[in-house]
């Protein structure tokens, strides 16, 4: 039998859903890749892993996929994840460097700048630079 490949976000919140398989019981038993959430994805839609944690907005863009019910990344309170900081006023904002790492805050940014001021942003990818 072929070893199940997970594909798993790198960040320590998905620390939680795949901890029995680097330390308990389940560990050797898979083959886990640790990347970005978006490369989580591509590696779902070429089918380089068989699982894989991935961004919600991913999940309604492919097809042929599965949710596995009880298990996500999520908050019930803010988290302050991601972040609008801009130097002009938000009016003036015509395009934002959003992390190429993270689709669903790109897909989220588009949608409240359109619900909350009306207004269209061009979401530039760009690696993340940490401080």
């Amino acid at each position: 039998m072929a070893t199940l490949r997970v594909s798993v976000v790198q960040y320590l919140n998905s620390v939680p859903l795949v901890w029995g398989m680097l330390h308990g019981e389940q560990q050797g038993k898979f083959d886990l890749e640790f990347t970005t959430p978006a490369l989580c994805a591509e590696a779902i839609r070429q089918r380089k892993a068989d699982v894989g944690i991935i961004p919600s907005i991913e999940y309604q863009r492919m097809d042929r996929t599965q949710v596995l019910s009880g298990l996500s990344i999520a908050s019930k309170d803010e988290v302050k994840s991601v972040l609008l900081l801009s130097k002009v006023p938000i009016d003036k904002v015509q395009s934002v460097a959003v992390d190429n790492s993270s689709r669903t805050s790109a897909a989220l940014l588009r949608v409240l700048m359109r619900k909350f001021y009306s207004h269209w942003v061009n979401p530039q990818p760009a690696a993340p630079k940490p401080a």
